[in-house]
């Protein structure tokens, strides 16, 4: 639960609040790997460059990091999803995301095409961009 996780926030509120009290935190399968077996895609193969960063970065960095990395996990894209569309098309790049909303759970939604975009993106929404390679294609 360690990658860009509103749980430590509340790890952090909880022990402010009781610090009488342990808390314990359980490992478990991060949102991307989740998100990326939810695919059937890798997130990244061989010798591929992976980032995993928050979508808030802003339309500059998100140009830089696309341009830099072979696979880019944006999370938290929520907020910023318009923002981040534009971006994935004016890179090139929109035809190799896929978008995935509440991995794992039932009301899970994952989007492959996002010409055709969820009008409403949860809070639990991730995009994984991939420039090459099996999976999104």
């Amino acid at each position: 639960p360690g990658i860009y996780s509103t749980g430590y926030y509340l790890y952090e509120t909880l022990l402010d609040l009781r610090p009488d009290i342990r808390v314990v935190c359980i490992p478990g399968i991060s949102a991307m790997s989740g998100c990326s077996a939810n695919i059937a895609a890798p997130l990244c193969l061989g010798d591929d460059r992976l980032a995993v960063v928050p979508a808030t970065f802003g339309a500059v960095k998100l140009r830089q990091i696309f341009e830099e990395f072979d696979a880019v996990v944006l999370m938290k894209v929520h907020k910023v999803f318009g923002e981040v569309l534009a971006v994935l098309e004016e890179t090139g790049l929109l035809h190799r995301a896929v978008y995935v909303e509440k991995a794992g759970m039932a009301e899970q939604r994952i989007v492959r095409d996002l010409t055709k975009p969820p009008r409403n993106p949860h809070y639990f929404s991730t995009i994984i961009v991939r420039k090459r390679g099996v999976g999104l294609d």
